[in-house]
C-alpha cells in the first residue's frame, strides 16, 4: 500500500509523479500487509524455532538438512522467532559466527478446504540472504533484510499431511554488493586453524546482527483478490474545501464490482465509491486534516480516516489514510 499527500509548494513536480503512479502503478511484489478480515486468515508462526549453525559452508546441503527434522542432524538449540541470534544466546561462537545458520519449526494448521482459497508463507525480513523449503521442497530463495516475500505454499499443504515443517537456512555474509556492504578475507597460515580462517570485514560502526529478524506469518486470501492498492490524496484545485482521494487497485481474477468507503474517526462514511472500475476519486467535503502534535486545530493530533475496499469477490481490506500538505519554508517544515 502506498498513500502519498500533496506537497503544495512542489505542485508541477508532484503532479508529474502523481501522473507517473496513477497511470502506471509499479506494484509490490509481496502485495497487501495480511490483514485478517472476513475472507483473510492469519496464523503467526512466531515462537521457539529449533537452530542449528553450520560448522562448514556446504555441510547442511551436503547433508540435505532441509529433508528431514533439524534435530535429526545432529544437536540443536532452541531460537526466538522473530530475533537476532547473535543477541539470544551467551555462546560467542554463535554471536560472531560468519555463514550458514539453520532454522526449523512444525505446525498443524490445516487449510480451510474452501477451493477458492490460496495459503502464503510469508517473511517480513531475513537478514541477509535466505533459502526456505516447505517439507522439503525449495519454495523461496531471497536476498536482502529489508523487505517482505513471500511464497505460494496452498498446492503443498492441500496435497500432503501435517504437521508441515519450515526450514530455513540463512548466511550473514556481507559482500560489496549487500546493503549494509562488506568484505570477506581468508586468512591461512599455520596461525590459523586448519583450512584457514574467514574474517569479515564491515565498514559501518553497528553489530551484523542476523536471523529471521521480523515475523513470520501463514496467511490465506481469496483466489480472487485485490493484491495491492495505490492511495494519493492532494486538496481540490478549484479552490474549495473539498480534498481528493485518488486510488487504484490491483485485483487478480473473478469478477470486478467494488464498494468503496471513507469512514472517519467515528465510523460515519463521509464518502463512498461503487462500481466496476478499478481506479476511482473520492471527494471529501470540509475534512479534518492531518497534523503533528501542537499544530492540529481540532483538539486531535494526526487525524486518520480509513479507506474500506469491500469487492464482489468477496475481498475486504480496509487501510488508514491521512489528508494534508507538506510547505517548505526556507529551512522550516510546515
Amino acid at each position: 500500500i502506498r498513500i502519498q499527500p500533496r506537497d503544495v509548494m512542489m505542485e508541477v513536480k508532484l503532479l508529474l509523479v502523481a501522473a507517473v503512479l496513477w497511470n502506471e502503478p509499479t506494484w509490490s511484489s509481496a502485495g497487501l500487509y495480511p490483514q485478517e478480515s472476513e475472507s483473510r486468515i492469519i496464523y503467526d508462526m512466531g515462537g521457539i524455532w529449533n537452530f542449528r549453525v553450520s560448522t562448514s559452508p556446504n555441510q547442511g546441503f551436503d547433508e540435505k538438512w532441509y529433508m528431514q527434522a533439524l534435530s535429526q542432524t545432529g544437536p540443536v538449540i532452541n531460537m526466538a522467532v522473530p530475533s537476532s541470534y547473535n543477541d539470544i544466546t551467551q555462546d560467542q561462537s554463535i554471536r560472531d559466527h560468519i555463514g550458514w545458520v539453520w532454522y526449523d519449526r512444525t505446525f498443524f494448521q490445516q487449510p480451510n478446504g474452501a477451493a477458492d482459497q490460496r495459503l502464503y508463507l510469508r517473511f517480513e525480513g531475513v537478514h541477509y540472504y535466505c533459502i526456505v523449503w516447505l517439507n522439503g521442497h525449495q519454495i523461496l530463495v531471497h536476498e536482502g533484510a529489508h523487505l517482505p516475500f513471500e511464497a505460494d505454499v496452498t498446492h503443498i499443504l492441500f496435497t500432503e499431511q501435517p504437521p508441515y515443517r519450515i526450514t530455513v537456512a540463512v548466511n550473514n555474509t556481507l559482500t560489496p554488493t549487500t546493503l549494509p556492504c562488506g568484505t570477506i578475507e581468508h586468512l591461512d597460515g599455520p596461525m590459523y586453524p586448519p583450512g584457514g580462517f574467514i574474517m569479515q570485514n564491515l565498514q559501518f560502526d553497528f553489530f551484523n546482527y542476523a536471523g529471521i529478524q521480523h515475523r513470520v506469518l501463514l496467511h490465506s486470501v481469496s483466489a480472487a483478490r485485490m493484491q495491492d492498492m495505490l492511495v494519493v490524496t492532494m486538496p481540490a484545485d478549484d479552490g474549495s474545501s473539498q480534498w481528493i482521494v485518488n486510488c487504484s487497485l490491483n485485483v487478480t481474477g473473478g469478477p470486478r464490482g467494488f464498494d468503496v468507503q471513507l469512514l472517519d474517526k467515528n465510523g460515519t462514511m463521509v464518502a463512498r465509491y461503487g462500481g466496476d472500475g478499478s481506479d476511482f476519486v473520492l471527494r471529501v467535503d470540509n475534512p479534518k486534516l492531518w497534523y503533528p502534535w501542537t499544530m492540529s486545530q481540532y483538539g486531535e493530533v494526526a487525524y486518520l480516516y480509513t479507506l474500506q475496499v469491500s469487492s464482489r469477490i468477496t475481498c475486504k481490506y480496509c487501510v488508514f489514510v491521512e489528508l494534508h500538505t507538506v510547505k517548505y519554508q526556507k529551512s522550516v517544515v510546515l
